[in-house]
């Protein structure tokens, strides 16, 4: 546990994970005078935000449980570029310096990279202060932001420390890409689930089995670890490609054969960290489209012609969190802006990078 806790006090810069360790290091005798305890009281403490109740006069604490800057900051600087600004602008130029000094010079817990000659230093965590959980899924992004931000000339390493940041980013991604070809968000070599298959809908770990759950803590099967999965993969080409990788990177080539034995039959790709298909579908081909892979490849139209199939009779497109249960509700739900919006991305890739689609947008 103690590796885990961050300078600042708290574990995975998250409210809710530093009290559970918290309570963790109680259980195993540790008081509010162990240092690695007040450290982490600290920490909750200024999360804590004081105002007054106007008519009672009574002072309200409320918690933030965690931020999303960097992620954030990285989605806007995305969301300015594709809507007209140029890569100098002032507001561009400000959220990619901010992302460049967020970049993780705390060496990632051995733990998460067993291996030996893997970078452990180069990526980037969900917000600021959380050096020891550099993940997979924020440094893509985070790199598909910087991509657009800096010039062909500044990504190439040697001219600058923009290029020596972004490099240094691609190579931690690189010791973290799993043999199969896919990432995973945090932890580099845990078992993945079985290629064209979701989690959740198999039988669960048996409790009153002690030899399976003996088992299940040597190698834990993965429900219980960090598999690499088709969304966090599509968002991670999404930063390689944005930084100039394309398909004859062997990077980018073993995440192109992933994505090739991973998609279900139906054409779609399951996710974990979106409710589960539309979003990991769209979030694929969002990658494969940027580091040009060859969109009329039969697997990549196929999960185009999914997501055609799954659009809403509104034009939106929706699922609900029921899907991960229930895979026969993929891509079902009330249509809602978010999902839109990344499958209209998806969709709207296909039709510029396709020789054989043509397809208007509905």
């Amino acid at each position: 546990i103690g590796q885990f806790q961050n300078p600042n006090g708290s574990w995975n810069g998250m409210v809710f994970s530093t009290v559970l360790n918290l309570l963790a290091l109680e259980g195993v005798g540790l008081t509010a005078a162990d240092p690695m305890v007040e450290r982490g009281f600290t920490w909750i403490d200024s999360r804590k935000r004081r105002t007054r109740d106007a008519a009672s006069k009574q002072e309200l604490i409320r918690i933030v449980p965690f931020d999303g800057e960097n992620w954030e900051t990285a989605f806007a600087i995305m969301a300015l570029s594709v809507s007209g600004r140029k890569e100098s602008a002032t507001s561009i130029q400000r959220g990619a310096k901010f992302l460049f000094t967020a970049q993780s010079a705390e060496p990632q817990v051995r733990l998460n990279q067993p291996n030996p000659a893997a970078p452990r230093e180069g990526g980037w965590t969900f917000m600021r202060g959380n050096e020891r959980m550099a993940d997979c899924d924020d440094t893509g992004v985070v790199l598909a932001a910087l991509g657009l931000a800096t010039t062909a000339k500044q990504k190439r390493p040697g001219q600058d420390n923009a290029a020596e940041s972004i490099a240094r980013g691609i190579a931690w991604l690189g010791g973290m890409q799993n043999d199969s070809g896919g990432f995973a968000v945090y932890v580099h070599g845990l078992p993945d689930k079985p290629f064209g298959e979701p989690m959740f809908v198999g039988a669960p770990l048996r409790l009153d089995q002690p030899q399976e759950l003996l088992s299940g803590m040597v190698r834990p099967p993965c429900e219980l670890g960090d598999p690499a999965t088709s969304d966090l993969t599509g968002r991670v080409l999404w930063g390689l490609g944005e930084c100039g990788l394309t398909v004859e990177h062997p990077i980018v080539k073993r995440a192109v054969a992933f994505f090739e034995r991973d998609q279900r039959a139906d054409g779609s790709f399951w996710g974990l960290w979106n409710p589960a298909y539309a979003a990991s579908t769209a979030f694929a081909l969002i990658g494969l489209a940027r580091v040009r892979a060859d969109l009329d490849a039969p697997f990549i139209q196929r999960a185009f012609d999914w997501l055609l199939s799954i659009q809403n009779p509104d034009g939106g497109f929706g699922e609900t969190a029921e899907a991960f249960r229930r895979p026969e509700l993929a891509g079902r739900g009330p249509s809602n802006a978010p999902l839109t919006g990344i499958v209209l991305r998806a969709i709207a890739e296909g039709v510029a990078g396709s020789r054989s689609r043509r397809e208007p947008l509905r």
